[in-house]
């Protein structure tokens, strides 16, 4: 009796009706980042009296990560490095800091090919004993740190790196 109630068509049109729900389901969180006209992270201006930029480099030819093909050591801890500070700071002083979530929402990525740089008075370089930085860029942090800029680098790895860092 179940069989007869039940035909095959009729259980057909039900699964694929499902199968459509469910898809439709997981396109929601694609469809509102792609509604998004910009990346704060990439172009955004402060929203905040303090924010983690990030500085992006390239990877120098004869480093670790370039030769091993392990990607882009400004990656290194991100976003978790951002999420972890900037949520102590806000915790700790008193001041108007940009929180980060997990994703790096919040955070700044600022390459020394972009004047923004000057919006951000404190900017995060990781690995810095494996950057390349051409002539144009070098300049910029240079103005950048001559105008009173301050430059945390992390992840510096002492003698084998000072001469990456010195050219």
């Amino acid at each position: 009796m179940v069989a007869m109630l039940m035909s095959p068509t009729v259980w057909q049109k039900d699964r694929l009706a499902s199968l459509i729900g469910i898809a439709l389901l997981l396109m929601i969180p694609l469809v509102k980042a792609n509604a998004q006209n910009a990346d704060s992270r990439i172009d955004g201006l402060p929203t905040a009296e303090f924010h983690f930029a990030r500085l992006v480099y390239a990877n120098a030819p004869g480093s670790r990560r370039a030769l091993r093909g392990w990607g882009n050591a400004w990656q290194t801890d991100y976003a978790d490095a951002e999420h972890h500070l900037m949520h102590g700071i806000n915790r700790l002083i008193r001041i108007d800091a940009q929180t980060i979530d997990l994703y790096g929402d919040g955070g700044r990525l600022i390459a020394l090919n972009d004047n923004r740089l000057f919006d951000y008075p404190w900017l995060y370089a990781v690995e810095v004993g494996q950057w390349y930085l051409n002539d144009s860029e070098a300049a910029l942090l240079r103005e950048y740190l001559d105008r009173g800029g301050f430059l945390l680098v992390d992840d510096f790895w002492g003698g084998r790196c000072q001469p990456v860092v010195n050219t």
